[in-house]
């Protein structure tokens, strides 16, 4: 009789799902998200804690290359990806659940290099730009014309692209606004190989938190509901305050 009993109970206990932790990848890119002791930090990585929280879901954060992020965000469910910029090439790629923060595109140039101060990415396209593999800033020189490995030079990390910029392998360098002036501060001391931006660009629909389109709906739900929430009840402009940044 006991046996009769046991197999159908484990027949049924094989029916019940149990739910997975969200694996929420992203990339080594300050203020917004960076590792810092062990623990990832930044404005985007509280946005996008606080809404996990909020919507009751177990995650946790992995830091790796945008490369590699993007990937496994294309392909892979139970995906959370941040900071994402939203273009129109990708908007059909993720299921967005909500923005960020705004951010800018600048091209920067040592400045000791008078010589390449630019007013137009027109004007760029007669040096050498650098820009990170995969990225909006990417997509943004290649739709207006830029030609790989001809006044477009892609790396798949910025920290490449700033060792190229120092040693004059590329003339200018594509980066988020707020990932350069955060590594100005070290570089500040090195007056030779301090940089400027003679031209920025706002990014068109801002950083992003989005999932993988092979997530469940149901998840999108839950998140796109915890991050109005955060946004209604003021955690999220509570956040800002802490970066020291207004909403926008």
């Amino acid at each position: 009789m006991l046996g009769k009993i046991f197999f159908p109970l484990l027949f049924l206990m094989s029916l019940v799902t149990v739910a997975e932790p969200i694996r929420v990848v992203t990339e080594e890119l300050p203020p917004f998200n960076y590792l810092e002791n062990g623990r990832v930090e930044g404005l985007s990585s509280d946005v996008v804690r606080a809404t996990l929280d909020q919507a009751g879901l177990e995650y946790h954060i992995d830091v790796m290359s945008w490369v590699k992020a993007y990937f496994i965000a294309r392909f892979k469910p139970n995906i959370l990806i941040y900071s994402i910029a939203k273009t129109p090439q990708r908007t059909e790629l993720f299921r967005w659940i909500g923005r960020i923060v705004p951010f800018e595109n600048c091209l920067f140039r040592l400045e000791r290099n008078k010589h390449l101060q630019i007013h137009t990415l027109e004007d760029a396209k007669k040096f050498k730009v650098g820009v990170a593999f995969g990225t909006a800033g990417e997509q943004l020189l290649i739709s207006k014309g830029f030609k790989l490995d001809k006044n477009l030079i892609r790396s798949p990390t910025e920290s490449t692209l700033i060792a190229a910029l120092d040693n004059g392998s590329i003339d200018l360098w594509l980066a988020v606004k707020e990932w350069e002036l955060e590594q100005g501060k070290s570089r500040s001391k090195e007056a030779k190989n301090s940089v400027v931006a003679d031209l920025c660009i706002p990014g068109e629909g801002g950083l992003y938190m989005a999932i993988s389109k092979a997530t469940a709906t149901d998840i999108g739900d839950k998140l796109r509901a915890a991050y109005s929430t955060i946004k209604a009840n003021g955690v999220y402009q509570k956040i800002l305050s802490k970066h020291n940044r207004r909403e926008k």
